[in-house]
């Protein structure tokens, strides 16, 4: 069967929203005022300025003019999946592709992230300020320890491959076994193509590595949201929660009135599940120093998730055996 690509036609968005979800965003927006103005986050009146800050502010947005949408994308809470949300309701992807796990991202979203993203050249300031200042803005958190292990096993933990070692994620194992097993990565560099044994990155040592590196050196999968999407500097509208994905993707499908036929890949409440299954194992093999300094380091990413989702405020109690006057 041969995909159409003619573009789908939507009814125009609605002008109400659904009760239970205008009931979240109108608590999610109390909560964030509460915070960023609490903490001192840099608002709205803190825009970046320089090309260099706006490129780097701007370059997770994606936009919809069709549905009057916007929404930041974060590594490692769902968002191929949302992306192909995005652009199945911008009429950019065609239907028959949606449930194509597949199918390479080259094909249909990496031209379609090109128009849609706010780092499109033929958007002037004036564009993006307007789109930022009318459409409809929303973005999906994740617990912070959930996603760093998460992270960690998809792209980190398998062992690391000879041929792609300049690579990301491969690139950046090298730079960790560098950092903490440097014989044994100049043996196995001297070995590999004899394949005499595996080598893989441990989790203590990856934490390591996020401890000891300057946030504008993280790969944007190791990189708290906060930074990634700003939501102090931005009024998102929504904060979906990867946890209940297919529940807060269904409000968005209802929100835009999108055609139901769009359903999420299956596999990320399995991936979801089971990560969560393992935390506990990973985390165990912390110790209490480097535990501690996690805590500090994602501490304001922690703050963000707990004020929108106070039902998991404990979460750093359970899994890493702290407790915080403040969280």
């Amino acid at each position: 069967h041969t995909p159409s690509h003619t573009p789908h036609t939507f009814p125009h968005p609605p002008s109400h929203i659904p009760p239970k979800l205008s009931h979240t965003c109108q608590f999610q927006q109390k909560q964030m005022l509460k915070l960023c103005q609490r903490y001192g986050f840099p608002g709205e009146q803190h825009m970046p300025s320089s090309s260099e800050e706006l490129s780097h502010f701007q370059r997770h947005l994606i936009f919809d003019d069709k549905r009057k949408a916007i929404f930041c994308f974060v590594p490692k809470v769902g968002c191929t999946n949302l992306k192909r949300l995005m652009f199945y309701m911008s009429g950019r992807l065609p239907l028959e592709t949606v449930d194509w796990p597949w199918v390479e991202d080259s094909v249909y979203l990496e031209p379609a992230l090109r128009h849609a993203s706010f780092l499109n050249k033929t958007l002037t300031e004036a564009a993006r300020t307007l789109r930022l200042q009318t459409y409809y803005k929303f973005m999906v958190v994740r617990n912070p320890l959930e996603r760093i292990v998460s992270g960690f096993r998809d792209k980190i933990e398998p062992p690391l491959n000879f041929a792609k070692q300049n690579r990301f994620p491969e690139s950046v194992k090298r730079d960790i076994l560098q950092r903490f097993r440097h014989t044994e990565l100049l043996y196995w560099q001297q070995t590999a193509k004899q394949s005499l044994f595996n080598i893989s990155v441990r989790f203590q040592e990856f934490v390591g590595y996020l401890l000891e590196s300057r946030k504008a050196n993280l790969n944007e999968h190791f990189l708290p949201s906060m930074d990634i999407c700003h939501p102090c500097l931005i009024k998102y509208d929504f904060y979906g929660n990867f946890k209940n994905i297919s529940h807060d993707a269904q409000a968005l499908i209802d929100r835009f009135q999108t055609n139901p036929k769009f359903y999420l890949d299956k596999s990320l409440h399995s991936s979801s599940e089971e990560t969560s299954k393992h935390l506990k194992h990973y985390y165990g093999m912390l110790s209490h120093r480097d535990k501690v300094r996690l805590l500090g380091m994602w501490y304001d990413e922690l703050l963000f998730y707990y004020t929108l989702y106070p039902s998991e405020r404990n979460s750093h109690i359970y899994l890493l055996g702290i407790n915080h006057p403040v969280l």
